[in-house]
């Protein structure tokens, strides 16, 4: 039986070819020169969605929707959020504060032109507001973000800010605006934040111990973050020749991926971000 919490369910919408575990490989001068699968990706995410009568927020690369406007349409058409994923998935940390805002601009625009629709939130690439880049939410601000979803609070080697608030909270205030945080699901255990429920770990951790951790957060009185990515449910997408840790990283747990996201929409309640973030700041 599900639990009365509502979890927010989030797509980061990009190609195959802008994972950042290819980057050493893939030059970002050639990427319209690799096959585009994102429409097919997102087909049969959109279709199990429907099914299960659950809206999602899909966090849009600017780049994917320039070139994929009636996609970007389309699944605003279903209910679903649209919010921004940046320009171009550089890192916010690799980019000066100029480009970074220029690129926000340029991506907000193209989705609002193609929706109609005001965006009202923003995950960096990678999960990149770091202590590094922390003027990242100045830049959000300026521009009308009213929440965030990028920062993890766990260690990792491109991404995480240890010691972070695991749960949604007010970011920044100030002069009558207000930034909200939603950060990515983690589970606490002993003194350390173990990361779930998204991207590789969705793939790799057994079914049976996301559910688990989603479970405790939510008898905690919490919602869960839970992130993925289109690319993810494509089992034929082309590979290529990698070192073996990022192959692992890309490419472990696909072929069972849109069965244990079945499994999960039938388990437990998820709605948009902005629902459930909304909702639980306020509460």
């Amino acid at each position: 039986m599900k639990n009365k919490i509502i979890n927010a369910l989030s797509f980061d919408v990009e190609e195959w070819f802008h994972n950042t575990n290819m980057e050493k490989y893939v030059k970002r001068s050639e990427w319209d020169g690799y096959e585009s699968r994102i429409e097919r990706n997102i087909e049969p995410i959109l279709s199990l969605l429907e099914t299960k009568k659950t809206l999602a927020t899909f966090f849009i690369l600017g780049w994917v929707a320039q070139r994929h406007p009636d996609m970007v349409k389309r699944i605003a058409e279903k209910g679903h959020e649209i919010a921004t994923h940046g320009w171009s998935h550089m890192r916010a940390y690799q980019q000066s504060p100029d480009e970074f805002e220029a690129e926000l601009k340029k991506s907000i625009n193209t989705l609002k032109n193609i929706t109609g629709q005001s965006v009202l939130g923003h995950r960096a690439a990678c999960f990149s507001i770091t202590p590094d880049s922390q003027w990242v939410i100045d830049v959000l601000l300026r521009n009308g973000i009213m929440y965030d979803s990028s920062i993890y609070p766990v260690m990792h080697d491109k991404y995480g800010m240890i010691g972070s608030p695991r749960f949604p909270y007010v970011l920044r205030q100030e002069k009558g605006q207000r930034l909200l945080e939603f950060p990515l699901a983690t589970y606490k255990f002993l003194k350390i934040n173990i990361p779930v429920a998204g991207g590789g770990y969705f793939r790799l951790y057994p079914y049976s111990f996301t559910r688990l951790c989603i479970n405790k957060l939510n008898q905690d009185g919490y919602p869960a973050m839970v992130y993925l990515h289109p690319p993810e449910f494509d089992t034929n997408q082309p590979k290529i020749k990698i070192d073996p840790i990022n192959k692992f990283r890309i490419y472990v747990g696909i072929n069972n991926n849109l069965k244990k996201l079945k499994q999960l929409l039938e388990d437990f309640k998820f709605a948009p971000v902005k629902e459930v973030l909304f909702s639980n700041i306020e509460r």
